[in-house]
């Protein structure tokens, strides 16, 4: 009986075809985590970020990453809530988002 067949899609040979595709560097797990950096009047900087989700496999659909994304960037929107930034300047902040690899 095949993976299919027993109402899993995914049959050991696909697996170990999958594993063997991640042992050639074909594709990797990957974090996305959102941050913010504060700079308080004195010139400390302080960095809050969201819990971040790990484990996403790097050929996931780019709309799944957008929604991690998206998700991501909600949760440190509330945590910048909660340190009393106002929606407003949370919004402004938003518009001048930075990628980046690592």
């Amino acid at each position: 009986m095949t993976g299919e067949e027993s109402g899993n899609p995914e049959s050991p040979e696909q697996d170990y075809k999958r594993m063997e595709a991640l042992n050639r560097g074909d594709w990797c797990y990957l974090g996305l985590v959102a941050k913010a950096v504060i700079v308080s009047a004195n010139g400390i900087g302080q960095t809050l970020r969201s819990a971040g989700l790990w484990g996403i496999e790097s050929d996931s659909s780019e709309d799944y990453f957008a929604s991690v994304e998206k998700d991501e960037l909600a949760a440190l929107r509330s945590e910048l809530e909660s340190f009393g930034f106002s929606a407003r300047a949370i919004t402004r902040a938003f518009q001048s988002l930075e990628r980046k690899d690592a």
